[in-house]
């Protein structure tokens, strides 16, 4: 990422645009990947062409959860900022605070929805993970349950 800010919304956009994400569940380039240099056997291409339906709809959808996740993440900033520009407002309009006094309070509401969006990912992290984690298990069984010893 840019700057190597895990934080970096525009990097995020970027990861996860769906022309990227669908270049890694591509059928013919995950296929070519299992004897490199050789040509793929006419059965696996017909077996990648005719999966590429649920490849791209898994594409699909992956990148509606990832786009989902980004939107929830800028609804936090959103309503964070918005609430915070409400409270300077009534406070300016008091005259009971200055504006380094402002700038720091909406400095500090900008910090804390950086910090529940960052929340929000590490939650959705290890919701993932546990997936993962979940599914690699099934996968095991069912490797194990197709090459029984």
């Amino acid at each position: 990422m840019t700057g190597n800010d895990p934080f970096s919304i525009s990097e995020m956009f970027r990861a996860f645009a769906p022309d990227e994400i669908a270049k890694m569940f591509d059928p013919a380039a995950l296929l070519a990947g299992f004897r490199p240099g050789a040509a793929m056997p006419a059965n696996l291409r017909e077996l990648a062409e005719s999966q590429r339906r649920d490849f791209d709809a898994m594409v699909v959808a992956n990148a509606a959860g990832y786009r989902g996740q980004l939107e929830r993440q800028m609804q936090i900033l959103e309503d964070m900022t918005a609430a915070a520009q409400k409270q300077l407002e009534v406070t300016a309009n008091a005259g009971s605070a200055t504006p380094d006094e402002m700038a720091a309070a909406y400095r500090a509401a900008v910090e804390q929805a950086l910090d529940l969006m960052r929340q929000l990912a590490e939650s959705s992290r290890r919701a993932n993970d546990q997936v993962f984690n979940a599914m690699m298990d099934k996968l095991a069984e069912a490797i194990s349950r197709a090459n029984p010893a």
